[in-house]
């Protein structure tokens, strides 16, 4: 059998047969009709048949004793391809049998192989195990299922099976009655035979492994033999092939690429594979309420912060995004554009609130904090929020903060020098070729919005210069680039000792301001992780910085109370207590008494070896380096620490240190 287009059917050709009576081509005719009639189109009859075909069909109302043995040659109907054409790349190896147990054909992969031209395949009957060809002469009466190829039998003289005697199973060595229907039941629970199959799996697992028998005078049905995707798996297919595309960020048109859907077909040729606009709405949105219910449980009855921050797209669009933030991790909440609206101080306010009433009604969670960034407009929300949202801790970014200070004792002078090298033998194609001969590092560019990319720069003008060196030896011979003023410029710095001690000073001083900048944009880092920063910053940097107006001010603005207080809290840092100075530690020691006065006497038992309130097992410092403050409070409290301490520590160790979350949810 062979398949071939034409117009908007699939074509079938029946190849050849040497004999076939009238009830076996009814049985063709009643297989492919049920298809048909299933898939509203019209029924297949005689007349249709002969409508399409180039034979005609002589005798074929005559009983099966006025045939002679060359009643047809093939076949040709055209049928719904949707239908059937999905049943054809799974047919093989099989064949195709009347309510009677009569083989009308059987076909090998070989032969049904739909990218090879269209040709007639001549039908093979099996008589006792053995192929013959459409012009050997048929053996009288019924021919053998191939099922007794599995088993020893005993046959008579005509070929019929004893059925008085035993048939041995192959495979397994069982003895079994000699009826068909009792060695199709025993082979498909033979384990021998299972054993057998899953070490020679190269049949296609879509076609069925027997072929049943027709029972009860019922026609056989293609779809007996084929196993199909019904309505719920192919939904479970569409879900995760949505998984697929939304994590691998994959444009929705992928679906409709010829490769991509050769590829499917060859995994699951019954599989239709949903459209591009199924994918963008109906899948989307199922996945998009599938996570939406997830993250709703995982919130739940949970503390958390928000976080704002804004920017523009490449169209210059303003953008206001919130992220929730929990001690077990960060959600993305929503990116809305403002459109037309002015982005002050009230516009963001309204945002946060509408964010605030999705966050407490729709996820039930309770939100004890905001943080956004130092801008005056973000400055000027903050004294809103603390107006209608007192109970909330309301702060900056610390890694905002420290970003800026590290922008403020730059050398702009130097960076404009650095950036030029980098510029240049980035963008020439001769410096940046030889550049890469020698070995060297793609060149950094400083980003206004990448943090720490301008130490990253120094560094890497560090690493390439004594290549930079040899590149503009070679310039200085050629006469094209010496008259140029850029390459003048360029040969100035690099030959110029002092710029590079100069960069090496610069990384010496940015390099404590780096390390505190990607510490507040963990994931898990809290505001005592950034008070600890603030206090190493003011240890490490030279004094002619830690004294000035800048500093003290962004200090200021980091530092604060809350920050404080979780510092003393924090049993990870309650031995380094002592570098806060004794002004800082009364600011953090009043906010904890202005929650409770009693909370002080647990807070200032952390430091005991033993103490009523914690387990001296977990007073030892190796053990508090190794859990959260969260966890550590939970496991190391007696029953003596107040159910109102634990949960304001809770709320304080769930403050995080930065807006970082965004960045990187987003």
């Amino acid at each position: 059998m062979a398949r071939r287009k034409r117009n908007n059917s699939v074509v079938f050709k029946f190849g050849t047969v040497e004999k076939m009576t009238a009830s076996q081509e009814q049985g063709i005719l009643d297989i492919l009709a049920e298809e048909e009639e299933s898939a509203g189109g019209n029924q297949i009859t005689h007349e249709n048949i002969e409508k399409n075909s180039n034979q005609t069909f002589e005798g074929l109302q005559n009983e099966p004793s006025d045939i002679k043995g060359n009643l047809i040659d093939q076949v040709t109907v055209a049928v719904n391809p949707a239908q059937i054409a999905r049943f054809l790349p799974c047919m093989s190896p099989g064949r195709m049998i009347t309510e009677d147990d009569e083989i009308l054909s059987e076909w090998t992969l070989e032969q049904l192989d739909t990218g090879a031209p269209e040709r007639q395949i001549p039908v093979v009957a099996s008589t006792q195990g053995q192929a013959k060809s459409a012009n050997q002469q048929k053996l009288p009466g019924k021919p053998r299922s191939n099922v007794w190829e599995n088993f020893d039998s005993v046959f008579d003289a005509n070929g019929k099976p004893d059925r008085s005697s035993m048939s041995t199973c192959k495979k397994c060595g069982q003895k079994v009655s000699s009826q068909a229907d009792r060695l199709n039941k025993h082979l498909s629970s033979c384990k021998a035979l299972r054993q057998n199959k899953a070490g020679t799996s190269a049949q296609m697992p879509f076609l069925s492994d027997q072929m049943p028998e027709s029972k009860g005078g019922a026609q056989s049905n293609l779809r007996k033999y084929f196993k199909s995707v019904n309505a719920t798996e192919k939904n479970k297919l569409d879900f995760k092939l949505g998984s697929f595309i939304f994590a691998s960020n994959l444009p929705f048109n992928v679906v409709s690429h010829p490769q991509f859907k050769e590829f499917v077909a060859s995994l699951n040729p019954a599989y239709n594979i949903p459209s591009r606009e199924t994918v963008r709405t109906t899948i989307l949105d199922t996945h998009y309420q599938r996570v939406l219910e997830l993250r709703k449980s995982e919130i739940e009855h949970k503390v958390g912060v928000l976080l704002q921050d804004g920017w523009s797209t490449n169209q210059n669009k303003p953008v206001l995004s919130h992220c929730l933030a929990t001690p077990s991790g960060s959600y993305f909440l929503s990116a809305e554009s403002t459109g037309a609206e002015k982005k002050d101080s009230e516009t963001c306010f309204k945002y946060l609130q509408k964010a605030i009433d999705y966050c407490t009604e729709s996820l039930n969670c309770s939100v004890v904090g905001i943080v956004t960034d130092n801008c005056s407009t973000m400055t000027a929300m903050q004294t809103l929020i603390r107006k209608d949202y007192p109970h909330m801790e309301v702060y900056g970014c610390n890694a905002h903060l420290f970003n800026l200070i590290g922008e403020k004792f730059t050398d702009k002078d130097l960076a404009e020098k650095i950036r030029h090298v980098q510029t240049y033998i980035r963008n020439h194609h001769f410096t940046s070729g030889r550049l890469d001969e020698m070995g060297g590092k793609r060149p950094v560019l400083p980003r206004t919005t990448r943090w720490n990319s301008q130490i990253d720069s120094f560094l890497n003008y560090l690493e390439n210069h004594s290549k930079y060196l040899g590149i503009v030896r070679e310039l200085c011979k050629d006469k094209d680039h010496r008259g140029k003023e850029s390459f003048q410029k360029l040969k100035e710095v690099v030959e110029d000792n002092s710029v590079y001690n100069n960069v090496e000073d610069a990384v010496k001083l940015l390099q404590p301001i780096c390390v505190a900048l990607d510490e507040m944009q963990k994931e898990h880092s809290t505001l005592a992780d950034a008070a600890e920063m603030w206090i190493t910053l003011c240890c490490s940097l030279p004094r002619r910085i830690t004294t000035n107006e800048y500093f003290l001010k962004q200090k200021k603005l980091g530092l604060t109370q809350t920050a404080i207080a979780a510092h003393i809290l924090h049993p990870k840092y309650k031995v380094l207590g002592s570098r806060l100075t004794s002004e800082q530690r009364e600011s953090g020691l009043s906010w904890i008494s202005d929650k409770n006065p009693n909370f002080l006497v647990p807070a200032a038992a952390l430091n005991e070896e033993a103490s009523e309130f914690f387990y001296k097992q977990y007073q030892n410092d190796s053990i508090s380096a190794q859990m959260t403050a969260i966890s550590w409070w939970k496991a190391a409290s007696k029953d003596s620490v107040r159910k109102e301490m634990l949960d304001m520590v809770m709320k304080l160790f769930a403050l995080p240190a930065s807006t970082g979350a965004i960045e990187r949810n987003f």
